[in-house]
C-alpha cells in the first residue's frame, strides 16, 4: 500500500486528538483532584471506589443513629438521677416521720410533700426525648406512660424494647421500660409512706426507712445498667468512625490523584502536544502546496 501525504497528515491528526483528549483528562483531574472521572478511565480503582464510599455511606447512617440513641440513653440516665435524688429527700423525711416527738400536723406536712414528690417522679417518668416518651416502651406516643389520682401511680406503657439498628447485622436495646422503673418500687414505697404518715403511725414510717433505702439502690443498678448501654454504644461509635476513616483513606488511594506526579505528566504531554501540532501543521502546508502543484 502507497502511503500518501494525505494518510500522514489523518495519521497526525488522529494522533493530535488523541494527545489533546488525554490533556483534557488531565486538566480535569488536576482541578478536581480525581484521577478516575468515568468508569472507562480505570474500570478496577472506579468499582473500588465505589465500593468505599457506599460502605462510608452506610457507616454514616449507622452513627446517625449511634448518636441520637447516645441521647436518648444520656437523656434516660439524666431523669433516673434526678428520681434518685429526689429518693434521698424521702429518706430525709421518712426520718422525720419515724421521730416519736413528731405530731400529727407535722406528718401531714410531711404527707404533702410526699405527695409533690410522687407527683415529681410521675412527671420525670413522662419525660421525651425528640418527641417520644422515654419510658413508655414501644408506646412512645399518645397517652402519658404514668399515671397519678393521688392514691396509686399507673402504668400505661408496655415492657416492650426500642432496638436501634448501629451495625449491618446489628441492633441495640436502648430503653428503659415504665415497668423496669415500676420495678425498683419506686411508687409503691412512696404511696405507702404517704399513706403511714396520714394515718399518723411513725412505726409504719419507721419500718419503710430500708426499704426506701433499697429503692435507692435499685435506682442505681437500673441507671449502672443504661450506662453499660451507653459504653457500649460509644465503643460502636469508635469502630465506625474509625473504619469509616480508614474506608476514606482507601477511597483516596483509589480515585485521588497524586497532584505533583500529575502536574508534571501533564507539561511533558504538552510540550508533546506543541511539538505534535508544529509537525501537523508543517505537514498540512506541505499537503497543500502539493495538491497546487
Amino acid at each position: 500500500m502507497r502511503v500518501t501525504q494525505s494518510i500522514i497528515t489523518r495519521t497526525l491528526l488522529q494522533s493530535l486528538n488523541s494527545t489533546k483528549e488525554s490533556l483534557r483528562e488531565k486538566q480535569t483531574s488536576i482541578a478536581t483532584g480525581k484521577r478516575i472521572e468515568k468508569p472507562s478511565s480505570d474500570p478496577i480503582n472506579f468499582s473500588k471506589a465505589d465500593k468505599f464510599r457506599r460502605k462510608i455511606e452506610q457507616n454514616e447512617g449507622f452513627l446517625q443513629n449511634v448518636e441520637s440513641s447516645l441521647g436518648w440513653v444520656e437523656n434516660t440516665m439524666s431523669i433516673i438521677d434526678s428520681i434518685y435524688e429526689k429518693i434521698l429527700r424521702v429518706k430525709e423525711i421518712a426520718v422525720q416521720g419515724a421521730d416519736n416527738t413528731l405530731d400529727e400536723e407535722g406528718r401531714r406536712i410531711l404527707s404533702e410533700e410526699v405527695d409533690s414528690i410522687i407527683n415529681d417522679i410521675v412527671s420525670l417518668g413522662n419525660s421525651s426525648y425528640l418527641g417520644k416518651y422515654v419510658f413508655a416502651g414501644t408506646s412512645t406516643k399518645g397517652e402519658k406512660p404514668f399515671t397519678y389520682d393521688g392514691y396509686s401511680v399507673v402504668y400505661n406503657g408496655n415492657g416492650e424494647k426500642l432496638f436501634r439498628r448501629v451495625g449491618e447485622n446489628y441492633s441495640v436495646v436502648i430503653n428503659v421500660s415504665g415497668e423496669q422503673l415500676r420495678a425498683t418500687n419506686v411508687f409503691t414505697v412512696l404511696t405507702d409512706l404517704k399513706n403511714a404518715l396520714d394515718n399518723n403511725n411513725p412505726e409504719e414510717v419507721a419500718d419503710l426507712i430500708a426499704r426506701i433505702d433499697q429503692v435507692g439502690d435499685n435506682l442505681l443498678n437500673l441507671n449502672s445498667s443504661v450506662g453499660s448501654i451507653q459504653k457500649q454504644l460509644e465503643l460502636i461509635k469508635n469502630r465506625l468512625e474509625t473504619a469509616n476513616m480508614n474506608l476514606a483513606s482507601y477511597l483516596s488511594s483509589a480515585e485521588d490523584v497524586d497532584l505533583a506526579e500529575a502536574i508534571t505528566q501533564y507539561n511533558v504531554e504538552e510540550t508533546a502536544f506543541k511539538a505534535a501540532l508544529s509537525i501537523t501543521s508543517n505537514a498540512i502546508q506541505l499537503n497543500l502546496f502539493s495538491f497546487l502543484e
